[in-house]
């Protein structure tokens, strides 16, 4: 076609990038889980500490097309990211729950899930009112 519109790609849709960061991230999410058996250091503690380090270097140089493929998982809706990863990261937190142990926190998780969360809530509303110069009322 003359008018520049030759494929289905045109130069503009790029949205294919993001996926080489999404499989580096799950290729050095493999690594860490295999390296962090051997060690004493939790896995998540390993996983925030390369999260940082990556952003680090992102932000400090110029990383080609790894950076553009970060650059598209910075601007991704947080709606569809939470909807796309928190069911299977809530399928693997439960499916690895001991039963025996979940029974026997119940009743303190419940206590902090109802009780704690209400008295905090009310606590920072004191604090925010009160406290900061923003200029809030009860109204």
């Amino acid at each position: 076609m003359a008018d520049g519109s030759e494929g289905h790609h045109s130069d503009h849709d790029k949205s294919y990038i993001a996926i080489f960061f999404l499989s580096l991230a799950l290729l050095l999410g493999a690594i860490c889980r295999v390296i962090t058996k051997f060690t004493k250091i939790p896995y998540t503690v390993v996983l925030l500490i390369l999260g940082i380090l990556i952003g680090a270097l992102h932000s400090a140089i110029h990383m080609g097309l790894l950076g553009k493929s970060i650059d598209q998982w910075v601007h991704i809706n947080p709606e569809l990211l939470m909807f796309a990863f928190l069911p299977g990261l809530l399928f693997a937190g439960s499916f690895a729950l001991d039963w025996d142990e979940f029974q026997l926190v119940l009743g303190k998780s419940l206590l902090l899930a109802s009780v704690g969360v209400c008295l905090n809530t009310a606590f920072l509303g004191f604090c925010f009112v009160y406290m900061f110069p923003f200029g809030w009322n009860w109204a």
